[in-house]
Order: structure tokens, then sequence, then C-alpha cells
């Protein structure tokens, strides 16, 4: 696989060159250092493959021959210990509140205590979204939403559509509620209920998985309030990045107090959310180990090796045994495909 990416991702002029291939005691995590060029810039990196029986991982790292000893650490921290955090960015709003994002994430629509953002593979999510919802037919009938209260997965299906209008507004795409996949319940606000709910939506004609809370709050007056924070994706994209759109969604600084341990409690009581929590592969297999620093600084400081050299055994031995104890399985140098 690592070596599919150098003949067919399109990313390297061709000849790129490995400089030192390791894998696992069964082949199926592999990491290698290589020199490359990219229009003409010789670039140094490291491409990581770990697989499982359904699929994998494919992460690759490389910058200027001279700037990858430096960058490395940086680029390796996305995937290193703290995994999804490590990867985020703090967003300052307008309203004082702030969130931490992953790379290529926007804000769309923000208000008081309410926030929209996009991302860069078709994911939104929409957190403190307040919705009025009348226990009557009204005069406005179309132009508000109509419910019994206080249920708040019947709220949420009675005002989705409302919702996703004022969302559309924002800028988000047209969304429709299709099916309740499940729901939880969840601690409520004073006075209402609250639910986590599972369900399927068509936004802009593609399926998308969504995870909401709906919170309802009854009163004296008419209307009554749901309150809808919650997180959509293409359903193949929601699968893998569910646990980092979690924690997304439990740093925004407006949500209640306590809403990321209720979200944990929440995915683990829906049985079609638990295999989306497990990583395809352990993460210490995943990530480029700390332990190609001095690989790395070896082949900068020879620059002999990154002609095509074998790197020195004794740093290549450090290397194995670092990746053989944070992983719990034996590592060794591996032959590169002939062909």
């Amino acid at each position: 696989m690592i070596s599919a990416i150098f003949a067919y991702s399109g990313a390297f002029d061709p000849a790129s060159a490995p400089l030192l291939a390791v894998a696992d005691k069964d082949d199926r995590s592999a990491q290698t250092l290589f020199t490359a060029t990219v229009h003409g810039a010789t670039v140094h990196g490291i491409a990581v493959v770990a697989l499982d029986d359904t699929g994998g991982n494919v992460s690759v790292f490389y910058d200027y021959a001279d700037s990858f000893p430096t960058s490395f650490p940086r680029l390796q921290q996305a995937l290193g210990p703290g995994g999804v955090d490590a990867g985020l960015t703090a967003l300052h709003l307008a309203d004082g509140s702030q969130i931490s994002v992953a790379p290529g994430w926007r804000v769309i629509g923000q208000g008081k205590g309410l926030v929209d953002l996009a991302g860069a593979q078709g994911e939104l999510m929409t957190l403190g979204d307040t919705i009025p919802i009348y226990d009557s037919p009204r005069s406005l009938a179309g132009s508000v939403a109509q419910g019994q209260c206080c249920d708040p997965v019947e709220a949420l299906r009675a005002s989705f559509s409302h919702h996703a209008l004022a969302a559309q507004r924002r800028g988000s795409p047209p969304e429709l509620l299709t099916d309740i996949v499940a729901s939880t319940e969840a601690p409520a606000p004073t006075g209402g209920q609250a639910a986590f709910v599972l369900a399927n939506l068509s936004v802009d004609g593609s399926a998308y998985s969504y995870f909401a809370l709906a919170e309802t709050i009854g009163g004296f007056t008419n209307p009554w309030t749901l309150r809808l924070s919650g997180v959509m994706a293409p359903q193949p994209v929601f699968a893998t990045e569910l646990p980092s759109l979690l924690s997304m969604w439990s740093s925004y600084s407006a949500n209640p107090q306590g809403l990321g341990e209720r979200l944990k409690a929440a995915v683990q009581n829906i049985v079609a959310l638990q295999p989306m929590l497990k990583p395809a592969t352990d993460a210490t297999q995943y990530r480029a180990d700390g332990g190609w620093n001095d690989v790395i600084g070896a082949v900068i400081t020879h620059p002999s090796t990154a002609g095509g050299g074998p790197v020195d055994d004794t740093i290549a031995r450090k290397l194995l045994d670092r990746l053989a104890k944070d992983s719990g399985g034996p590592w060794h140098v591996a032959p590169w495909p002939s062909h």
C-alpha cells in the first residue's frame, strides 16, 4: 500500500525512494521514511499504513528536505498522544465564546450562544439553536413549528423542517429528516425533558447521519421551546469522524456544564454508534512514532543516506525497539517491493 501511494497518488514526481521501511510482525502496519521530489523540489517524509480486517488508515507526512527534521514533531502531533484533541485549533466567536475545530472547518453562522460550522468533507454542526413550538394550531400555520409539549424526540420530528430552514438561511444546504434510528434519555433542563437522538437525513440529496441533543423546555406560556444541538456528516464520513466531531462539540464553551461527559455516556447507550468509537487500528501503530526523530536526524546529517543507501543498523534497531514497546509486539525492517 505504501508503494502504491507513490505510484498512484499523483502527489510526488516519479522515482520516489524509500530510505527505511519497517513493519509489524503481521505486516498489517508499516512505516517508511522516504525521499522524493514534488514539482522538482526535494522532500523527505514518512508514510504510515495500518490495516485491519475491514479497511485501514493511511497518513503521509513530508516537507522540504532541510525543514523536515524541524517540522516533523508538529506534523506528528495530530496523531500522537491525545489523538483527536491534539489536532484542534481554538476559534474565538463574536459572542465571546470559543470552540476548537479540526483543520478545514469554518464558521458559517453565529449568534448569542449559537454557532454553525462546516467541515471540508461536507460535515455540518449547529450548536445552541432554539426553536419556539406551539402546542395548538396558529393562524401562521406552516410558518411556525407545532407540536405537543414536551417529548424531545417528537419535538425534533415536528420542528426539524423549521430548524433546517433557519440553518439554510445561515448558509447550510437543504436538510430533510428521513427517520429516527435510536435515542437515549439525557439529563433534562429545569422544567423539561432531553434526549440524544441518532437520525438519518437527506442533505442536498445525499445520505447523512445526524447525532443531536434535543432539550424541551415547557412553561406557563405558549410557545414552549426546543433547544437543539447536533452534528451531521455524509454517512461514510460520519462513521470515521465521529470521535473528532464529538471532541469539537464538547469543546464549545457555551455548552451546558458537563455536556462532554453526557456525550460520552450517550454514545455508549446507542448500539449503532459504538463501532464508530473504536479506531480501525491501535493509535500507537497508526501515528508516525517519535522514534523516527533519530532516523530523520541521521538522514539529514549524512546526506549519502538520502541517495538511497541503508540507514545505519543501530539507528534502525532503536526505532524497531521503540515501535515494539509502544505497540506491544515486534517490528522488523521490511523489504521494499521490487515491482
